[in-house]
């Protein structure tokens, strides 16, 4: 999954010109989270109530990478 998302991330800097991505988490999700932070991925804050499903809220936790912190997994 690394290699597959460092290819994509690569694309959009590279060929789309993209400044930065930015991504939400569930905060229980913490493969997701350890994965973001390999790739150079920085937590911006934790939005409350920001995510909907299964009938209920649910907090999810933002990152940022910006083009110049992108650590390629390749």
């Amino acid at each position: 999954m690394s290699e597959a998302l460092s290819l994509i991330l690569q694309y959009g800097f590279d060929t789309k010109g993209f400044d930065f991505v930015i991504t939400q988490v569930m905060l229980d999700n913490i493969a997701s989270q350890k994965l973001l932070g390999k790739l150079g991925f920085k937590s911006q804050e934790i939005l409350e109530k920001e995510g909907f499903w299964k009938g209920k809220h649910h907090d999810l936790e933002q990152f940022i990478l910006r083009r110049s912190e992108f650590k390629s997994a390749l």
